[in-house]
């Protein structure tokens, strides 16, 4: 075999979709060539790391095959290859190697950057919160108006902030402030009811979005509720920014109440807004 032809099959190689007489001759070429090898090993390394950051210990269910299978027959006729439209030189054999190398090695990448950035845990949410309750912050913006607030705060972060007012169910908007958590910026909208201190977190949905938040992207009509200790939780998405409320004390079922009507008002204002 020549190098050329060596060289366009060792991604099948790789992953073992070579028929056992063409393993043979390719391995022999490669025993032979040292510009072959020194591929090969290359290739054979970084099929490795994206191996290893994608091992996991999930398994499929029983019926996934059969799901699969159903799906790919169900599929539309396939239509005419991009391929056919590429320039001649990018289809020759050296450069679908080093394209195939260059896709492995973006995965990597992409899985590498994914898992050295996990999301945000509302654990650190709610020990914002408790700091800001503790601490007179000097940044704080005093505006009980939810749209003057939106101004001045929207001028601190990359994304646009929806303060809402709630008083109709009882909670004052009390102003809020820029604050970073695990490197995250992000503002935090203060309000009070019957005496207790409330926090809505907002945060762009594009960066990194608190776990319980990740798991429901694909049904942004959610909401997530969850009472740790004496801290009580409601997460919800609105448009393409994620909000965490957070208060202390407060009943779950008030606090649900409250982070429905701020969801609702948020959405309105979105759609005024265009």
């Amino acid at each position: 075999m020549r190098c050329v032809r060596v060289q366009e099959r060792l991604v099948l190689y790789l992953a073992g979709e070579l028929t056992p007489r063409e393993n043979s001759r390719l391995i022999g070429h490669i025993e032979r060539c040292a510009a072959c090898a020194a591929l090969a090993e290359d290739l054979a390394a970084t099929q490795e790391r994206v191996e290893s950051a994608w091992r996991t210990d999930v398994e499929p269910p029983a019926t996934l095959d059969a799901r699969v299978m159903a799906a790919v027959r169900a599929l539309p006729p396939r239509q005419p290859s991009a391929l056919a439209r590429l320039p001649h030189w990018i289809l020759q054999p050296r450069y679908a190697v080093a394209g195939a190398l260059a896709c492995l090695l973006l995965i990597g990448l992409l899985v590498w950057r994914s898992r050295s950035a996990p999301s945000l845990e509302l654990a650190q949410l709610g020990q914002e919160h408790t700091r800001l309750l503790e601490a007179a912050s000097i940044s704080e913006v005093r505006e009980s108006d939810p749209q003057r607030l939106d101004q001045q705060l929207s001028s601190q972060v990359r994304f646009p902030v929806r303060a809402v007012s709630l008083v109709q169910e009882g909670a004052t908007l009390q102003g809020g402030s820029r604050t970073t958590v695990d490197s995250v910026p992000m503002v935090a909208l203060h309000y009070e009811w019957q005496g207790h201190r409330i926090s809505i977190f907002q945060m762009d949905g594009t960066q990194r979005p608190p776990a319980p938040l990740l798991r429901m992207r694909h049904d942004p009509d959610s909401y997530y509720v969850r009472k740790t200790g004496d801290l009580a939780y409601v997460a919800w998405h609105s448009g393409k920014i994620d909000c965490v409320m957070v208060a202390q004390a407060v009943p779950m079922h008030e606090l649900f109440h409250l982070a429905c009507h701020a969801c609702e008002r948020q959405e309105q204002s979105a759609d005024h807004a265009l």
